[in-house]
């Protein structure tokens, strides 16, 4: 109880975090779904985006160059999405983002989830007075800063909704309960559920750009040999230390199996801090195994933000110890 650590306390449905660039794919949906963009709709990024008197940088400072969707998701562009979510507006935003499963808990069979919190036109009038917050606010959302909290179950939902193109199931632990008095089983049906708002094309667009992701992207430390997977990176800002990193991923990616996501307190980069630890449990799923990997520089780590790349030695599967026998 007296640990700073709090190892009590169920961080995946009670601790809200930024979502950093994982939700960059609620922005690009809005857009595709109300036709304010097509996926060729390109953006410049020269590494930095000026809105009114204030300069905003994106991750990679030498910049982007000209973008379209699928190279905004797959490269993880601030630029690009910085002027997409000033495009989409704050309502539609907010409104989609409802839509895929935020603002809200999940209804999981666990106490004490969080909600988290998306904010709306009538939170920041709240918040801030009518006048009292700007555009900033918005693009400062639509690459999932600021006031936007998710859940780490939120973001496993979400990727599950992406990998069956909007149909998902209620998280849940219990399959069933023996009555031993009474000698019956009660069972508890999975509840499965429609995200009818967004058409199947919209969500094989974005599907295809975080299949990119993990194919040659921000989040290639993620892709597990052998297995067709898509995924997206982020790295969240975080006023008390180090940045969040996070990572989301379903596979296979055409017959979506199995859907995960990550999030390293403090770990820093998403591509290259919570990618390969995501990519450690899709190898247990599919072969049961650690895959043993190359040996690559460190100066090769080209991810998201680049910030706190993974040692050497960790991008190599943790070995089993085993305890000798006493006879």
């Amino acid at each position: 109880m007296e640990d700073k650590a709090h190892p009590l306390y169920s961080r995946s449905i009670q601790s809200a975090y930024p979502p950093g660039s994982t939700y960059k794919i609620v922005a690009a949906i809005a857009a595709l779904q109300e036709n304010i963009i097509s996926p060729s709709w390109k953006a410049y990024c020269p590494g930095y985006f000026r809105l009114g008197r204030k300069t905003i940088r994106c991750w990679n400072p030498k910049g982007h160059g000209e973008l379209d969707l699928y190279g905004a998701i797959k490269n993880s562009c601030n630029v690009y999405f910085y002027q997409l979510g000033l495009k989409i507006g704050l309502e539609t935003w907010s409104k989609y983002s409802k839509i895929l499963g935020f603002g809200r808990k999940t209804g999981i069979d666990l106490p004490n989830e969080n909600a988290g919190l998306v904010p709306t036109i009538q939170y920041f009038n709240r918040i801030y007075g009518e006048n009292g917050w700007t555009k900033g606010n918005l693009a400062n959302l639509a690459i999932g800063q600021g006031e936007l909290l998710t859940t780490p179950l939120q973001i496993a939902q979400f990727v599950m909704i992406l990998a069956n193109r909007g149909v998902y199931y209620r998280p849940h632990l219990v399959d069933h309960l023996y009555n031993y008095q009474t000698h019956k089983t009660i069972y508890f049906p999975t509840e499965s559920r429609v995200v009818s708002e967004v058409s199947s094309e919209v969500f094989d667009i974005v599907r295809e750009g975080m299949h990119q992701v993990v194919n040659g992207g921000t989040g290639w430390l993620g892709k597990v040999p052998g297995i067709d997977m898509a995924g997206k990176t982020g790295t969240s800002q975080n006023p008390h230390g180090e940045p969040h990193a996070w990572f989301m991923a379903f596979a296979p990616y055409s017959h979506p199996e199995v859907a995960i996501a990550v999030i390293v307190e403090n770990g820093g980069s998403g591509g290259g801090v919570a990618a390969p630890i995501a990519r450690k449990f899709l190898e247990m799923y599919f072969y049961n195994r650690l895959i043993p990997r190359p040996v690559i520089k460190k100066d090769t780590l080209q991810v998201e933000e680049g910030i706190n790349p993974l040692p050497i030695d960790s991008l190599a599967p943790t070995p089993i110890l085993r305890i000798p026998e006493i006879h």
